[in-house]
């Protein structure tokens, strides 16, 4: 009887071994949370500098999935590669679209994130005036099959204009404001 307990222990540690082993191997390999978050932050400050380098058009069209969503406001959802085109394809000359993640999350497993932060674009108008705009923004994330980092869809909203008296400018910009009875 002995015999049979002493057996039967070591069949179980041996057994626990193997799966503290598995376990351990298994969740060596993933990231830990803060190094997926990271990960994200940093696809992302690699696809805003391609933008600042080579324009919109040729970041999105390198980091977007050919089924990525574009949600604007004021617009119809896009999707796919005609919507990438449709979007940045007319993007002025000398123009320039930058962004900075703020914040990020992703899922236990690094399968599936998000990143969000402000962006800023500068162009100068047909007036020769610089314009600039800025806003908010969040971009979803999917690991691929070679393990790089896709956007599966992005969304941007503009900052609201600045609430300024009715005839008062910006930058020698008249405003026209109204305000509501309410």
């Amino acid at each position: 009887m002995k015999k049979l307990l002493t057996d039967r222990g070591e069949n179980l540690m041996k057994k626990s071994s193997i799966i503290l082993i598995a376990l351990i191997l298994f969740f060596g390999f993933q990231d830990r949370p803060d190094q997926g978050r990271e990960r994200f932050k940093q696809a992302d400050r690699e696809f805003s500098k391609l933008s600042e380098a080579q324009g919109p058009l040729q970041a999105f069209l390198t980091y977007l999935t050919d089924k990525a969503y574009l949600l604007h406001p004021d617009e119809i959802t896009m999707q796919g590669q005609n919507a990438i085109l449709a979007q940045y394809g007319s993007f002025p000359k000398g123009a320039t679209l930058m962004w900075d993640p703020t914040d990020s999350d992703c899922s236990e497993t690094g399968e599936i994130g998000y990143t969000l932060g402000k962006y800023l674009s500068k162009r100068v108008g047909k007036d020769g005036i610089p314009r600039t705009s800025e806003g908010s923004y969040l971009t979803v994330w999917k690991r691929q099959a070679d393990s790089s980092l896709k956007v599966i869809a992005d969304m941007g909203e503009p900052a609201p204009m600045p609430q300024e008296a009715p005839g008062v400018s910006i930058a020698g910009i008249p405003l026209n404001t109204e305000r509501s009875s309410a």
